[in-house]
């Protein structure tokens, strides 16, 4: 018996998440410069395990499962699972990035590029604040509003 087109999107659906919740978990690791060894050691979940979920062999693991790598990774279940947040924008961001946003320099700039690029001051602002809140090399983020004042720069130059 044939199946229908529904069917077989019912069943591609389940695989289309496992290989999105793989991608997730693969690039949250390759982020914070950590190899599958490294997260094995730290959860307590075997290499090929881990494997299996990036390449989306595997696509039901448990929550203690998920809890232990995303406990490994240094990310939330959300992010992990690729779930929004229910938290406003500006909540997400860190104390000195929400320092960062209040610096005179940074709002003068704004304020210069909005007006150039023909876009809202807000709406800019939330581009760069998502930017810069995503900044993350080997799992560390900038730590003061002075770092992100530099990091802002220096993209803000090379853009033009």
């Amino acid at each position: 018996m044939p199946t229908t087109q529904r069917q077989q999107r019912k069943q591609e659906a389940p695989l289309e998440a496992a290989s999105d919740f793989g991608a997730r978990l693969r690039r949250a690791r390759s982020d914070r410069g950590k190899t599958l060894r490294d997260v094995s050691l730290a959860s307590g979940i075997s290499i090929a395990y881990l494997s299996d979920l990036e390449r989306g062999v595997l696509v039901n693991p448990t929550l203690d499962t998920l809890r232990a790598v995303g406990k490994a990774l240094g990310v939330s279940l959300n992010e992990l699972l690729g779930v929004e947040e229910e938290a406003p924008t500006e909540a997400r961001y860190r104390p000195a990035l929400d320092e960062f946003r209040q610096l005179p320099h940074f709002r003068v700039a704004l304020e210069e590029d909005a007006k150039r690029a023909r876009k809202s001051v807000e709406e800019l602002e939330e581009e760069w604040l998502r930017c810069l809140s995503q900044i993350r090399v080997a799992g560390k983020a900038p730590k003061t509003a002075t770092d992100y004042l530099f990091i802002f720069e220096a993209i803000r130059r090379a853009l033009g």
